[in-house]
């Protein structure tokens, strides 16, 4: 933290989030240097480990926690992780919804995505570099997403990441492109794109990890912001934030509700929580999370809030 402070790179960084109000975005390389080497990162996550996985689906509900930029936020977000842990350098497919004034220049809720294929030492948002393949000109990435309405209507986005399935992807291994497919109010269910199985090197053949849930990250100093609805995940129906009907593809191209067991991640829960259960009818494997955040001094963040080893 020391040599940040010194070298001024904090500082360069600070200057860029005061011209966001300019509608400024910043290049692909700022935001690498940015998510990567700056940030302290908290999570509100459950982890499904013990592949060989072939994809996940879950439903997500969407809203719009607002980081402050000026206090050091960087993005609020919630989403799935698919990933080649505990083999390093990790191999990551990432979508879901994220707030970002840094990222996009707004206070909006968009859809995003990510990969990496070097354990972060470099990766690409959205379409801002090669990578993806986007074939739907409906459901694009960085698009703005309508949001919920605490104790009012409920927005929720079905997500779906799976290789191939065409036929069983064991059986198939040659052709290890991983489909996006989402399903939303306002469009039905779209085909996305795809992640071409050659971008990996461990998520080329299946993923041994799978993640749900929330993330927040902010500058040296400032504030974790909102996460989810803000609430945490006792606070009364209508107002939390959750993940249901969370599945993982087996072997044989079947998807197998999540475990009842899966291993919570929760980083600091003085400020963000999860809460799970089970629902054999609409809502399947389900948790809620999220928090109000605070100060990242009082947190005692250190080095290891920064790893969470994805």
């Amino acid at each position: 933290m020391e040599d940040l402070l010194r070298d001024g790179s904090v500082s360069n960084f600070t200057k860029k989030l005061q011209k966001i109000g300019q509608d400024d975005k910043l290049s692909q390389q700022d935001v690498h240097a940015l998510f990567v080497s700056f940030l302290f990162v908290l999570y509100a996550v459950e982890r499904l480990t013990g592949g060989p996985f072939y994809g996940t689906a879950v439903t997500l509900s969407v809203w719009n926690p607002q980081p402050n930029p000026q206090t050091g936020g960087i993005f609020s977000l919630a989403q799935l992780w698919v990933t080649s842990l505990p083999n390093t350098p990790v191999n990551t497919i990432e979508v879901g919804w994220q707030v970002s004034p840094t990222l996009y220049g707004n206070y909006a809720t968009h859809l995003f995505i990510f990969w990496t294929n070097n354990g972060y030492q470099t990766g690409c948002y959205n379409l801002r570099c090669p990578g993806f393949v986007q074939v739907s000109s409906v459901i694009v990435p960085e698009m703005i997403l309508p949001v919920s309405v605490p104790g009012g209507p409920i927005v929720e986005i079905i997500f779906t990441v799976v290789r191939n399935a065409s036929s069983s992807p064991a059986q198939d291994p040659n052709t290890g492109n991983w489909r996006l497919i989402l399903n939303e109010a306002s469009a039905g269910q779209v085909e996305v794109g795809y992640w071409p199985g050659s971008l990996y090197t461990y998520l080329a053949q299946s993923a041994s990890t799978i993640d749900w849930g929330g993330e927040v990250d902010t500058m040296l100093g400032g504030t974790f912001p909102l996460m989810g609805s803000g609430n945490f995940p006792t606070a009364a129906p209508g107002y939390v934030a959750y993940a249901r009907n969370i599945q993982f593809v087996d072997i044989n191209g079947l998807f197998v509700d999540a475990p009842i067991e899966l291993t919570k991640l929760e980083t600091w829960p003085s400020y963000y929580q999860l809460r799970d259960g089970y629902n054999p009818g609409n809502l399947g494997r389900y948790f809620g999370f999220g928090g109000r955040g605070g100060n990242v001094c009082n947190a005692l963040v250190t080095e290891s809030t920064r790893a969470f080893s994805i």
